[in-house]
């Protein structure tokens, strides 16, 4: 009963501990906000999906269970498969560097 409150409460700010998951997690979200700004996609009724950058059409995808597979081509009777990815951001961030000349 000798210490008052004053003398035990401390005034240095808490800091919230940054983890590793947090800080991935930002980079995800940061990540996939840049391929949404760039990249629009459409299911077509044929079950390919259509991916268009800068209002061009760059490729398909076509989802082959358990992978998704990037068709580079403007025509889907014609596009040349490019990559073979494990999710659908994936395969899309593949036509997209494929179309910017990076692939």
């Amino acid at each position: 009963m000798g210490m008052n409150e004053r003398s035990s409460v401390r005034n240095t700010p808490i800091e919230p501990a940054k983890s590793v998951e947090t800080s991935d997690w930002l980079a995800e979200l940061a990540s996939s906000l840049d391929l949404v700004t760039r990249v629009t996609t459409r299911l077509r009724p044929d079950g390919l999906i259509e991916v268009v950058v800068s209002g061009l059409v760059v490729g398909y995808v076509e989802h082959v269970a358990p992978i998704f597979v990037a068709l580079a081509g403007d025509r889907p009777g014609v596009a040349i498969e490019v990559a073979q990815r494990r999710t659908l951001r994936a395969a899309v961030d593949a036509l997209r560097s494929h179309s910017d000349g990076r692939a």
